[in-house]
C-alpha cells in the first residue's frame, strides 16, 4: 500500500502514477512468492481534505 499527498487538483494522477511506479520498481515482496499481491495506492488532497484517487493492481 502507498499513500501519496497533492498539494493542488492538477498534481493528483501524477502522484498516482507515481506512486504506481514507485511500487512497481521497488522490491516489495512478501515471503510467500506463490500468495498473490494485491498492490494499492490512495492520494489524498490538501484542497479538499480528502482522498480523490486510488488504483488497485496485482503484483507483477
Amino acid at each position: 500500500m502507498e499513500f501519496k499527498c497533492a498539494e493542488r487538483a492538477e498534481n493528483v494522477s501524477k502522484k498516482l502514477e507515481e506512486a504506481v511506479s514507485q511500487l512497481n520498481e521497488e522490491n516489495y515482496r512478501l515471503q510467500r512468492r506463490d500468495a498473490e499481491i494485491i498492490r494499492f495506492v490512495l492520494v489524498f488532497s490538501l484542497e479538499k481534505r480528502e482522498y480523490v484517487e486510488w488504483k488497485a493492481f496485482r503484483s507483477v
